[in-house]
C-alpha cells in the first residue's frame, strides 16, 4: 500500500516534541515541516510513480513546490545559516546530490521540467561546493558560532587589552615605529588602501605589545590572539573590509625580520570573519565586561559607579536573553563564567561608596520567561499543523490528497 493506514502511527509522527520548541518563527516551523514531510514520504511518492498513478500531475506540482521552497531556504541559509534548517538541508542534499533521483523525477515530470530540475541540481552542487572550500574559505566566508574556532570566552582580561590598545595609539609609547611595513608594497588599487594602512600601523604596535608578555598573566588565561581577532573585525566593520583580507594585506608586508613574526604566524591562523550574529554577541560580552570593570574601579563618583553597575546588569540580561533566543550554549557558558567572577567579587568587596554589589538578574527567571514564550508560540503552530494533517484523508486510492493538502496548506 502507498501509505500506512494507521492513525496512531501518523499521530505519533506529528507529535510536537522538545526539538521544535526553540523554533519561534512560524514560517521556519512550517518550512521545516514541509521539507520533513517530503523527505519522509519520498520513497512512497516514487512507488506511486512506478505504479503508474493517475495523479502524476498533482505529484509533480507538489515536488516542484518543495524544490522551489528548498532553493529559497538554501539561498537564505547561505547568507545567514539558520540552525533549525540544518538537518533538513543536509538530508535533502544527501538525497538529491546524486543525479539519479533528479533524472528519475525528470522522466516522470517531463512537462517543461528539464530547465527546472537543472536549476535544482546546480543549487545543490553550489552549496556542497561551498562546504568543500578550504583554501579560499577564510577569505570569503563569515563563520557562525558552531565552528570550533569561535570562542566567546575572551574578555576576562579586557581591561588589560584596552590598556595596550590605548598605549599603541600614542607616538611616545616606546613601542617603536613600524610604519615602514605598512607603507611597503603600496597599491592604491587596493580597496580602502589608506584606511587599511592606518589600521595596519595601529595593529602592529598593538600586536607587539600583547605578544611580548606585557600583560603579566598566566599563558592559559592570556587570550590576546582571540581578542585581537575580535578587535580586527570591529575595526574593519566601519570600512566594510573582512578580517581575513586584512591579514592578507599584513602578511604581504611582514617578513621573517619582523621580530615577533613567529607569533604573528600563529595568530594569523586564528583569524576568521565573524558573521553578524557572532559579532553582535561578542559586542554584548565586551560591553558587559567593560561596564563591570568601570564600576568596580570607580570609587570617587558614586553616581558614575551606579550608572556603570546598572549598565552591567542590563548587558548581562540582554546577553542572557540572546543566548536563549538563539539557543547558544557557547554564549550561555561565557555568561556563566562571568556570573562566577561577579559573585566572587561581590563576596570580597564593596563598591560605590561602600555599597554592596547589586545582584545579577535571576537566571532561572530569565530562562523560564523565555522558555514559556517559546513553548507557547511553537506549540500553537505545531498543534495547528498536526490537527490539519490528521484531519486530511490518508487512505484509499486518493492517498495523494494527503500530500496535496500539505502542498496547499503551506502555500
Amino acid at each position: 500500500m502507498f501509505m500506512e493506514n494507521n492513525f496512531t502511527e501518523i499521530e505519533n509522527k506529528y507529535k510536537c516534541n522538545d526539538k521544535l520548541l526553540p523554533i519561534l518563527d512560524v514560517t521556519i516551523l512550517k518550512n521545516k515541516s514541509a521539507l520533513y514531510n517530503f523527505l519522509d514520504y519520498y520513497d512512497s511518492i516514487k512507488a506511486a510513480f512506478n505504479a503508474g498513478t493517475s495523479s502524476r500531475v498533482k505529484y509533480c506540482e507538489y515536488i516542484k513546490y518543495i524544490f522551489n521552497l528548498y532553493i529559497k531556504i538554501q539561498q537564505k541559509y547561505n547568507l545567514k545559516p539558520i540552525l533549525a534548517y540544518s538537518d533538513e538541508i543536509e538530508k535533502f542534499q544527501s538525497k538529491f546530490s546524486d543525479t539519479t533521483e533528479l533524472n528519475f523525477l525528470k522522466s516522470k515530470c517531463s512537462d517543461n521540467s528539464e530547465k527546472y530540475f537543472s536549476t535544482i541540481s546546480d543549487a545543490i552542487k553550489q552549496s556542497l561546493g561551498e562546504k568543500g572550500m578550504k583554501k579560499y574559505d577564510k577569505v570569503t566566508n563569515e563563520l557562525d558560532e558552531h565552528r570550533k574556532i569561535v570562542n566567546y570566552d575572551i574578555f576576562d582580561h579586557v581591561s588589560a587589552y584596552q590598556a595596550g590598545e590605548n598605549l599603541s595609539t600614542h607616538s611616545g609609547s616606546g613601542l617603536g615605529d613600524y610604519s615602514q611595513y605598512c607603507n611597503k608594497n603600496k597599491d592604491d588599487r587596493v580597496e580602502n588602501y589608506n584606511d587599511l594602512k592606518q589600521i595596519c600601523e595601529r595593529f602592529i604596535k598593538y600586536f607587539v605589545y600583547l605578544s611580548n608578555d606585557s600583560l603579566n598573566m598566566p599563558s592559559e588565561e592570556n587570550k590576546y590572539n582571540e581578542y585581537l581577532n575580535y578587535w580586527i573585525n570591529r575595526e574593519l566593520k566601519e570600512i566594510k573590509n573582512s578580517a581575513t583580507q586584512f591579514i592578507e594585506f599584513i602578511d604581504e608586508r611582514l617578513d621573517s625580520n619582523f621580530h615577533v613574526y613567529d607569533k604573528f604566524s600563529i595568530f594569523k591562523n586564528k583569524v576568521y570573519n565573524m558573521n553578524e550574529d557572532v559579532f553582535n554577541k561578542m559586542n554584548m560580552l565586551y560591553d558587559l565586561y567593560d561596564n563591570y570593570n568601570k564600576f568596580i574601579t570607580e570609587i570617587s563618583e558614586e553616581e558614575n559607579c551606579l550608572n556603570y553597575a546598572n549598565k552591567c546588569l542590563q548587558s548581562y540580561e540582554k546577553a542572557m536573553k540572546k543566548s536563549y533566543e538563539t539557543n547558544s550554549s557557547k554564549l550561555y557558558n561565557a555568561l556563566m563564567k562571568f556570573s562566577v567572577k561577579y559573585k566572587n567579587t561581590s563576596n570580597k568587596s564593596k563598591f560605590c561608596n561602600n555599597r554592596d554589589l547589586p545582584e545579577l538578574p535571576n537566571i532561572i527567571k530569565i530562562k523560564e520567561k523565555e522558555k514559556k514564550v517559546a513553548e507557547s508560540k511553537a506549540l500553537e503552530v505545531c498543534e495547528s499543523i498536526k490537527t490539519e494533517i490528521l484531519a486530511s484523508p490518508i487512505s484509499g486510492e486518493n492517498d495523494y490528497v494527503h500530500f496535496h493538502f500539505i502542498y496547499k496548506y503551506l502555500l
